[in-house]
Parts: C-alpha cells; structure tokens; sequence
C-alpha cells in the first residue's frame, strides 16, 4: 500500500478507537445514572441493562427520524431552490426556461 493510504488507515483506527472509548464512557455513565430508581432504591442488574437497552433503541428510531426529516428536506430543497452554480450556466439565452421556481427573500 502506498504511504497515504497507511496514513489515512492509521487515523480511522485512531478515531474508532477514540469513538469506542467514547460509546463506553457514555454507557457507563448511563448506567451509574439508572443504577438508582427514582425513589432512591438500588435498581437489579437486569433492571439496568433494561433500561440502557430501551435507551438505546429510542436513540436509533430517533436517528432514523432525524434521517428521514433530513431526506425530505433535501427533496424541499431540491424541488423549490436552484443552486448558485446553475446561474452561472446560463448561455443568456432567455427562451430555455428550465421549470424551476425562483424564490427571492422579501424583508
């Protein structure tokens, strides 16, 4: 492999590592938190892990929310704006209208 490329692998393997010790760091916080109910009793081990579990599945439909709201508003984008660069394409030639809605910000 050429010298860039060990380069570049060496620093994904840092940042994994820095991300697992991250991910462990903030699942044994979790857990010291929930190791306590709310009425000050000591919570089981099952309990625990039941409630980091929940936890994390909620993160995961939260992403996948956040994802899906995201695409749509690409799609928006996409659909109503036309980039810079589009602008810059124009041969002057007024007769070639593309279709695309041109929004102009009235304050």
């Amino acid at each position: 492999m050429s010298k860039p490329t060990e380069d570049i692998i060496k620093r994904l393997d840092r940042i994994l590592e820095l991300l697992e010790r991250q991910t462990a760091l903030m699942i044994s916080n979790q857990l010291l938190t929930e190791c306590v109910g709310l009425d000050g009793n000591a919570r089981s081990a099952e309990e625990c892990a039941e409630i980091v579990t929940e936890s994390y599945s909620a993160a995961l439909c939260l992403h996948k929310d956040l994802e899906n709201r995201n695409k749509q508003f690409d799609y928006q984008c996409a659909e109503f704006f036309v980039d810079e660069n589009e602008d810059d394409e124009d041969d002057g030639d007024d007769d070639d209208f593309s279709g695309k809605l041109h929004l102009a910000r009235i304050d």
